[in-house]
């Protein structure tokens, strides 16, 4: 199991530890990794551009945005959705206009978790290897 994720209170530097791959805000990081913002690490930033794998992608995806984000423009989600109806992969948009990042309001929370239960179950259903309880 992963340990907890990490992050140094200086102002300047934020380290992370996971053993997930992070991205927020900053350069993909796997492991243990700094934290820089795009005009500090162009090279990063283009080297994991999701545009560049646009290509690649077959995954079903639900993709869940609140307007009022300030870390994810609409614009970015909307892309994401748009590239995936285009590409004739299966997906669904679940957009909040009166939420952030984090979904807060409780009748958005339920939506929120009705739909992504909704979804995991349509596409786990029948998966090898599936780690769901029986019954």
């Amino acid at each position: 199991m992963a340990g907890p994720l990490q992050v140094s209170r200086e102002p300047r530097r934020h380290f992370r530890q996971s053993q997930h791959v992070l991205l927020h805000r900053g350069t993909l990081v796997s492991g243990v990794g700094e934290w820089r913002p795009e005009y500090r690490n162009p090279t990063g930033y283009a080297k994991h551009n999701p545009v560049d794998y646009v290509s690649r992608w077959k995954t079903p995806t639900l993709v869940i945005h609140g307007q009022l984000d300030y870390r994810v423009p609409d614009a970015q989600g909307l892309s994401v959705f748009t590239a995936l109806q285009r590409r004739d992969i299966p997906s669904e948009l679940l957009y909040f206009p009166n939420e952030n990042h984090w979904v807060l309001k409780p009748v958005d929370s339920i939506q929120w978790y009705d739909s992504v239960l909704a979804w995991l179950n349509r596409w786990t259903q029948g998966v090898s290897g599936s780690t769901r309880p029986a019954g």
